[in-house]
């Protein structure tokens, strides 16, 4: 072997060691790489990394590779970047899809707790508004047996009071002074149990209105308060009726009903009586008038001719002020 062949076989001797050196090398900083990754947590920045990787290895191999041309080994590395970006783009992708799973995930959680939180707010809403209404509907009922009693109360004295008109029509005989009296009581207890009545049908009524002002949003109320209206009417109705009548039976009686005074009244003038104020006590000894305890206030039983006009002998006849 010739110089220059030795020469040669030497150089070929220290490439072919070099290379072997620099693939050595190359394989342990791959591998010591490899090692690194895997001790990377799991997850897009781990998986966009170990694609880096493997796309940056193929094209330093195509660069090794002394069997392929310049033009082969550009268009490889070509093809190996855009494979790269559209594995990149997958990789996105997946870990885009997970996270937009995982948020709806947590929204249905979140929309399950609110809705459970809803609902257990409603049923303690609802257990509140039913202890309510039982204890509504429980004064209402206490209210309405204590306004029962006290009309029963009421009428029993009433009838207390009528029991000893009646007496006092039987006593007064022939007598029609104390006939007009009696009228004119008798009136007075008709108009009292009218008031009472209208009063118990009024309180009835409001009470009802209440108690189904919630589910009805206060139309109950308004309705109550024209039937209250429509009562009070009705009562006004009849209490004039009333004393109307009293006074066309006092008038019936003629001139001598007219009240007794300190001397007796000329026969057939258009002067009358005395003003008389009958107050009787039929139930007890207290002293107080029954109606006026009853109603809190006196109730007009008696008619003049500003009042109704009949003519001159309800003038001659009249009673004033006959009160119970």
């Amino acid at each position: 072997m010739d110089y220059t062949e030795t020469i040669k076989a030497n150089n070929k001797k220290r490439a072919d060691s070099y290379r072997e050196y620099r693939d050595t090398r190359l394989q342990i900083a791959r591998q010591i790489e490899d090692l690194e990754n895997e001790l990377l947590k799991d997850g897009i920045e781990k998986d966009l990394l170990l694609n880096e990787v493997k796309f940056r290895r193929l094209r330093e191999n195509t660069e090794k590779n002394t069997k392929l041309t310049l033009e082969e080994r550009k268009e490889l590395n070509d093809l190996y970047l855009e494979q790269e970006k559209q594995s990149e783009a997958e990789i996105r992708l997946k870990y885009f899809n997970q996270e937009k799973q995982l948020l709806g995930e947590i929204v249905d959680f979140r929309t399950e707790l609110r809705n459970k939180e809803i609902e257990d707010n409603k049923k303690a809403a609802d257990s509140i508004i039913k202890t309510n209404e039982k204890a509504r509907q429980q004064d209402l009922a206490n209210e309405k047996i204590a306004a029962e009693a006290k009309q029963k109360l009421q009428e029993a004295q009433i009838a207390n009071v009528e029991a000893g008109i009646a007496l006092f029509k039987d006593l007064a005989g022939e007598n029609k002074k104390l006939q007009a009296i009696g009228i004119a009581a008798e009136s007075a207890a008709s108009i009292a149990k009218t008031i009472i009545t209208t009063q118990a049908a009024n309180a009835a009524t409001t009470a009802q209105g209440v108690a189904l002002a919630i589910p009805t949003a206060g139309a109950s109320v308004a309705a109550a308060a024209a039937a209250v209206v429509q009562n009070n009417i009705s009562a006004g109705i009849s209490i004039a009726a009333q004393i109307a009548a009293a006074a066309k039976g006092i008038s019936a009686l003629g001139g001598g009903a007219s009240a007794p005074s300190g001397s007796a009244p000329s026969g057939g003038g258009a002067g009358g009586g005395e003003v008389i104020s009958p107050e009787f006590n039929v139930v007890g000894e207290s002293g107080i008038n029954q109606l006026a305890q009853l109603q809190q206030q006196p109730v007009q039983a008696y008619v003049v001719s500003g009042e109704v006009t009949t003519g001159q002998a309800l003038d001659r006849n009249r009673v004033q002020n006959a009160t119970l």
